[in-house]
C-alpha cells in the first residue's frame, strides 16, 4: 500500500529523502518557497512568512515532515524560520488526516557544556539563542502535534550539506571519500523507518 508523506520546507535533504522514498512505492507531496529550483515530483509553493495557510487536495497523509530553516542567521531569523511558521502549519493540518508529524530539530538545543554521547535522556541546556529557539520550537511540536509528534536532531549535517555543494573540493580533499553520502544514507533511511512508526 502506497504511504503519502508531506515535506514542508522541501529542500536539499527532502530532495535526497523524496528519492529514497519513492523506491518503496511512496507518494511524496512537498511545500517550498523555491518549486523551480527542486525536482520534486508533486511540489507546490507555499512560503510561510506570507502568513497564509496551505491548502491541499489530498487530505490523507501517514507522515507530515518538517524542515524549519532560519531566514537569516540571527535571532529574529531563527524565530522566523522554527517557530513563527508552526501557528500556520498547525491550522493547515486541522483540514487534514495524517498519522505522525516529524520535526527535524537540531543537538544545537545542548549547550556548549553539554559534550560527549547526547540522547534524550539528557535535558538540554542550550548556551545561546540558536540553541533556545531550536528547544522552544520542539517544545512547541510537541504541544501542537502532541501524541503524533516525533522530533529527530541532527548535528551539524545541513552545514556541512550546503558547504558542500558550494564548495566541493574543500570537503573532498579533508573527508574520507563518502563520508557525506554515508551520513546522509543512514540518516535517510531512519527518516523512512520514522514514517512507519
Amino acid at each position: 500500500m502506497k504511504n503519502n508523506i508531506l515535506i514542508i520546507g522541501f529542500g536539499d535533504l527532502a530532495e535526497r529523502l523524496e528519492s529514497y522514498l519513492l523506491q518503496k512505492d511512496n507518494s511524496i507531496f512537498g511545500l517550498t518557497r523555491s518549486p523551480e529550483k527542486y525536482k520534486g515530483s508533486n511540489l507546490l509553493y507555499w512560503d510561510w512568512n506570507l502568513g497564509t495557510e496551505f491548502e491541499l487536495s489530498v487530505r490523507n497523509f501517514d507522515a507530515v515532515i518538517f524542515f524549519p530553516k532560519p531566514n537569516e542567521f540571527n535571532e529574529s531569523g531563527y524565530k522566523a524560520g522554527f517557530i513563527d511558521p508552526l501557528e500556520l502549519i498547525e491550522k493547515s493540518l486541522k483540514k487534514i488526516e495524517y498519522k505522525s508529524f516529524i520535526g527535524i530539530s537540531s543537538t544545537r538545543v545542548y549547550g556548549s557544556n553539554q559534550y560527549g554521547e547526547l540522547s534524550e535522556v539528557n535535558t538540554p541546556e542550550p548556551s545561546d539563542f540558536r540553541g533556545s529557539i531550536v528547544l522552544k520550537y520542539e517544545n512547541l511540536v510537541k504541544s501542537k502535534f502532541g501524541a503524533k509528534s516525533l522530533i529527530l536532531r541532527l548535528t551539524g549535517l545541513l552545514i556541512l550539506l550546503q558547504t558542500l555543494m558550494v564548495r566541493k573540493e574543500i570537503y573532498l580533499t579533508l573527508l574520507p571519500i563518502g563520508f557525506i553520502e554515508t551520513h546522509v544514507q543512514k540518516l535517510l533511511l531512519l527518516l523512512s523507518n520514522m514514517i512507519y512508526i
